[in-house]
């Protein structure tokens, strides 16, 4: 389950499964359960190892905007890949959103043990340090565009306006995602998360998929490589079923 999900503790207790509303298995009976196997494969798994493996260290410098759940992702899969990231928060702690969604839903203890990984990594974490160009206690955008080679903001749909002075906004007032490959209005800056989605109900497995696809096109940009090739099947999408 830790080769595909980054946070199998979290996931396996909030995954919104979509899936489940799609299911051909409803005709039968009723949908496969999808989220009750994922909390399956946690609560009665023997191996309780951190799970991921790391590659070599490379030498791009990625900035991750948001603790939030888009943003870990997107963490996660960056430093898997072997990429030095930094991750700015504007709280006093990570997935400060998902402690919110109170103990019998989601136990604090699971939230601790899944980013306990984060500790055993090469990753800085800085918390209380918004970004924003109306912020005093954070850099600016700007500068952290300048600083870093490339930027993913999983910042939640109250992330300051004042961006639009380094992207583009869309006429609700938030930034303008490129539906595919989470590019911005700036080559060096993607976005996914509530950013993308608005008002529309909180959907934390949409938040893995934004980060995780997001660190798909941040790797191809500094390839220089195309960030849309071959993706016609990423995410949900139709099958023969």
């Amino acid at each position: 389950f830790h080769r595909f999900v980054p946070f199998p503790r979290i996931i396996s207790r909030i995954c919104d499964h979509p899936c489940e509303a799609e299911c051909r298995r409803q005709e039968l009976g009723g949908a496969i359960r999808i989220n009750a196997l994922e909390r399956a494969c946690v609560e009665y798994s023997t191996k309780r190892s951190g799970g991921a493996t790391f590659s070599s260290r490379k030498s791009a410098r990625i900035a991750v905007v948001g603790g939030g759940l888009s943003g870990l992702t997107a963490t996660f899969d960056l430093i898997t890949k072997g990429f030095q990231v930094v991750l700015f928060e504007a709280g006093s702690q990570l997935a400060g959103r998902l402690r919110q969604l109170g103990e019998e839903k989601l136990p604090r203890q699971s939230i601790d043990e899944d980013l306990a990984m984060l500790e055993n990594v090469l990753v800085e974490v800085r918390l209380n340090t918004p970004v924003g160009s109306d912020t005093q206690t954070g850099p600016s955008l700007r500068a952290v565009i300048d600083e870093f080679d490339a930027v993913y903001l999983g910042v939640g749909l109250t992330g300051p306006a004042s961006r639009g002075e380094e992207l583009t906004l869309g006429d609700d007032g938030r930034i303008a995602i490129e539906q595919l490959t989470f590019a911005t209005s700036n080559p060096k800056v993607f976005a996914g998360g509530s950013q993308r989605y608005g008002s529309a109900a909180y959907s934390p497995i949409a938040s893995v998929h934004d980060g995780r696809y997001a660190v798909l096109s941040i790797e191809r940009f500094l390839q220089k490589a195309s960030l849309s090739a071959n993706r016609d099947q990423q995410g949900p999408f139709k099958t023969r079923l």
